[in-house]
């Protein structure tokens, strides 16, 4: 999954992040990359933040979006930014 952010509430994103990162773990979900825009190479971009998290498949991915743990923290992400999150298939 690639998620972007445009924050809009430095305070709430904090607390989504700090909130949200231990619910991947019951789910096999890893943080793989995170990080600050730096520049576009080709092409716009509007984010100011970036996160790439792998998950084992599919399944697990939505079942860790489903969760009533997750889902509970979904109020504090759209307050504190503009998210997309966007799922890929591996291509082997």
């Amino acid at each position: 999954m690639i998620i972007t952010v445009s924050i809009t509430d430095k305070e709430k994103f904090g607390q989504y992040g700090e909130k949200a990162g231990p619910t991947l773990a019951q789910f096999g979900g890893e943080l793989l990359i995170h990080g600050t825009h730096a520049r576009a190479l080709y092409g716009g971009s509007d984010h100011s933040i970036s996160a790439v998290i792998r998950f084992p498949d599919q399944a697990s991915l939505q079942a860790w979006h489903d969760s009533p743990a997750y889902q509970d923290l979904v109020p504090l992400r759209t307050s504190g930014g503009d998210f997309v999150l966007t799922a890929y298939d591996t291509i082997k």
